[in-house]
């Protein structure tokens, strides 16, 4: 249930069901196992020939507000590190009740931390969850450096 709704929310796992179904192409998934690394994003796709490693979260959302589940802090350490040696991630945060969500938000993973805590969110930090993967891939390709 939600933290303060008493709302049934979307499961991470689900989430990421949803995200491999909808995706329009490659995706490879990451599980923990012993003496992996801690942190290690979910998932990674192929925007335009470049790895993009993705953190999937499940959340809330209360006004403008967005309330994000269960980010570690191994999590946000990863995406820092990974962005201070010039790589590039993002976290996703699905929000919904059943297994679709019904609204997707992006955030750069060098900004991970700031969803440690309740989030005021822009329209430009949603994505399309009817062109879910034209979406995505249009405007993180362009961010990152993708299209000229």
């Amino acid at each position: 249930m939600g933290i303060e709704t008493g709302v049934w929310v979307m499961k991470e796992q689900e989430f990421k069901n949803w995200f491999r179904d909808h995706w329009n192409g490659w995706v490879a998934a990451y599980e923990p196992r012993r003496g992996g690394t801690v942190g290690v994003a979910d998932l990674q796709i192929l925007i335009r020939g470049r790895l993009l490693p993705v953190e999937l979260k499940v959340g809330e959302v209360q006004g403008k507000h967005l309330i994000s589940h269960d980010v570690r802090a191994s999590q946000v350490q990863w995406h820092r590190e990974l962005f201070k040696a010039g790589g590039y991630s993002v976290f996703l945060v699905g929000v919904g009740e059943g297994k679709k969500p019904d609204q997707v938000f992006v955030f750069p993973g060098a900004k991970g931390a700031m969803l440690q805590s309740k989030l005021e969110w822009r329209a430009s930090d949603i994505i399309d969850v009817i062109n879910f993967s034209s979406d995505l891939h249009d405007k993180q390709a362009f961010l990152m450096g993708c299209y000229s």
